[in-house]
């Protein structure tokens, strides 16, 4: 999945689980894998910060391929049915 949005730039949607056991939920735009330390680590654009972030591989609960290549007006309702699926998030309505 990862190598599928590398070649096509299309975006992730990833539940990461930070070192101090926090969870978050956003999009990136993967940029490169690298090897540091026996982790593999995925260079993105972080979305939800607007900044390239690192985020470990092992971390990432749930991974979910963007649909469609184009960010369109359709992208906060197919976020909403994607955090839906987690009955403990109540963002959306």
């Amino acid at each position: 999945m990862i190598e599928e949005a590398l070649q096509s730039k299309k975006r992730l949607f990833i539940r990461y689980v930070d070192r101090k056991g926090d969870v978050s939920e956003r999009w990136i735009t993967p940029k490169q894998i690298l090897a540091l330390n026996d982790y593999l680590y995925m260079v993105a654009h972080c979305h939800l910060r607007d900044d390239e972030r690192n985020f470990r591989l092992d971390r990432i609960e749930q991974m979910e391929i963007e649909k469609r290549s184009a960010h369109g007006d359709n992208e906060t309702q197919w976020m909403c049915d994607m955090m839906k699926q987690d009955k403990s998030i109540s963002y959306c309505s």
